[in-house]
């Protein structure tokens, strides 16, 4: 979704409410008919997937200030511009959520902040505490949606 936004010169959230509603019903019928562990990668998962059995809602966290560091190092801006920009993005989702989800989100099974944290570091703890809890229930796939 990001690409189709940069290709159009837009945030994410200013994509016409046809290409989420589009993406929402691939994304929900991917989560329905994976048999395998799978991981899904979205903003709005805690929306979209928020019906859906057998799958995990994992949130990933961090400060704001990291926020815009990240921002910045990936778009190559002012770091002023980089917190303004994940401000709008931020208004940009609220809004969008609204006018998308009748739905109240859905809490994630596991949220984690990742400011201080590597993506290796991330992808093991998350692995780490669903691994326990699908152990815990006789479990032995994993399906990930993270938000």
């Amino acid at each position: 979704m990001i690409d189709r936004a940069t290709a159009q010169g837009k945030q994410v959230g200013e994509l016409e409410l046809e290409i989420h509603e589009e993406i929402d019903k691939v994304t929900q019928r991917l989560a329905r008919r994976t048999t395998e562990g799978i991981v899904i990668d979205g903003r709005y998962l805690c929306y979209v997937l928020a019906a859906e059995t057998g799958v995990n809602i994992v949130e990933l966290t961090c400060s704001r200030a990291e926020r815009v560091r990240r921002y910045q190092f990936r778009s190559e801006v002012e770091r002023r511009d980089a917190g303004r920009l994940v401000d709008d993005s931020d208004r940009n989702d609220r809004g969008l959520c609204a006018k998308l989800y009748r739905v109240a989100p859905r809490q994630p099974d596991c949220r984690l902040d990742t400011t201080r944290e590597t993506a290796d570091a991330v992808a093991m703890e998350i692995v780490r505490r669903l691994g326990r809890e699908m152990d815990e229930l006789g479990g032995s796939s994993v399906n990930l949606g993270v938000s």
